[in-house]
């Protein structure tokens, strides 16, 4: 692995940086940063996905409008075959 530094961050932030990571249970601050540049490098990655999801959820909302509108115009035909036969009973 690589060393990465990061110079002159304040002293406040480390603090909030320490307690943060031992509130979330991590054995240092460098494991906790460690999780959270992971996490933004595959935030791409995430993104990538939620696109795909936004874009299937759209194809999904399309078909079961289609669906919809095709079950209504059956039960309209449903409907009238059977009006039609009632009048020839």
């Amino acid at each position: 692995m690589t060393d990465v530094k990061i110079r002159g961050v304040d002293k406040d932030i480390i603090t909030r940086l320490d307690v943060m990571a031992k509130k979330l249970g991590f054995k240092s601050r460098q494991k906790f940063l460690q999780s959270i540049l992971i996490r933004i490098a595959l935030e791409e990655v995430q993104f990538e996905s939620d696109i795909k999801y936004q874009q299937l959820i759209r194809q999904m909302l399309e078909a079961i409008k289609l669906n919809t509108s095709m079950l209504a115009e059956n039960n309209e035909l449903f409907n009238e075959l059977l009006q039609r036969e009632a009048k020839n009973e």
